[in-house]
């Protein structure tokens, strides 16, 4: 029986990683190296202080891109040299990214219950119209044709509930939940230097 650890990943995909980061073989961790010139892209000016730093959404989008390449199975460790501290101390600056992932970590789990809930929502939604559909199969109206076209509207409907719930839970899964992800699941540790 195979661990779900030794899932086959493109050879070919993982070679062009390990050319890129350092990667950790026992543990199946990648070393992601970055570099930054200055904060000034990244810093939200619109909340941040002299005391206190926001960083901005390019913020997030900068790390999330690192973490996109990343294999299911594996995890990173990134490190982030800044050459230019824009008059914060390291700290604040530590603090602000560390901030932001777990903004995007709280915004992955609020957005997974609404889906949820959206999900049984429109399940209920669907079942009842079904379950409705097959209760007013008796003659509720005197005109037979009338009946039937109730009757099966109410199945479409009821079956297009269904499927929007299996379309949002499978097939449509949004970018917030994606980015979330990546951060809560494949980001090991974050440092600055």
């Amino acid at each position: 029986m195979k661990s779900k650890n030794s899932k086959k990943h493109n050879p070919k995909s993982l070679d062009l990683l390990k050319q890129r980061y350092a990667l950790d073989e026992e543990t199946k961790t990648f070393d992601i190296n970055l570099k930054l010139d200055n904060l000034d892209s990244l810093i939200d000016r619109f909340i941040s202080t002299d005391k206190q730093l926001f960083l901005n959404e390019e913020a997030d989008d900068y790390l999330l891109h690192y973490l996109r390449d990343i294999p299911s199975g594996y995890k990173c460790n990134m490190t982030l040299q800044i050459a230019d501290y824009e008059g914060y101390d390291k700290k604040s600056v530590f603090n602000a990214f560390k901030h932001t992932m777990e903004l995007s970590r709280v915004r992955f789990r609020k957005e997974n219950r609404k889906k949820i809930l959206l999900v049984i929502i429109l399940i209920l939604a669907g079942l009842l119209f079904i379950v409705l559909s097959k209760t007013l199969m008796s003659n509720l109206f005197a005109d037979p044709t009338m009946n039937a076209i109730i009757v099966e509207t109410l199945d479409i409907i009821g079956w297009v509930f269904l499927w929007e719930a299996v379309t949002l839970l499978f097939l449509n899964p949004s970018e917030i939940l994606k980015d979330g992800s990546l951060i809560v699941f494949k980001l090991k540790s974050f440092n600055l230097k």
